[in-house]
């Protein structure tokens, strides 16, 4: 029994990183908010640039698991901003972020191509 009870944890474990890293590559590449506002890049490297009426933010983001990803903002200050964890949901070309009671939607407008694409 006990064995069995390994292995399914072994196969849960795989399942959800597996899980993660699909996410981790469906989100790469900018996507638009549906109200068309902002504009949000996610780049390979866990940047995540922000474009709204003009002005540029960065911040970094990382996974917590399959549902929650970390979003940390720069400051001009150089100094560490709090972050903040977002539940997180990809539907074809539709991404939605929780933040508490808020729900931002994007649509995809481009997918960041790999090297040997270009």
């Amino acid at each position: 029994m006990k064995l069995a009870y390994s292995f399914l944890v072994v196969f849960l474990m795989f399942f959800l990183v597996s899980c993660a890293k699909g996410l981790e590559k469906n989100i790469l590449g900018k996507w638009q908010e549906t109200d068309g506002l902002e504009i949000v890049e996610f780049l390979k490297d866990g940047t995540l640039k922000i474009s709204r009426d003009g002005m540029l933010s960065l911040a970094s983001y990382q996974f917590m698991n399959e549902k929650y990803i970390n979003i940390k903002f720069n400051t001009w200050e150089g100094e560490d901003s709090k972050p903040y964890t977002a539940r997180i949901e990809i539907r074809e070309n539709e991404l939605v972020l929780f933040k508490r009671e808020e729900e931002k939607k994007y649509i995809r407008l481009q997918i960041q191509k790999k090297k040997a694409d270009l």
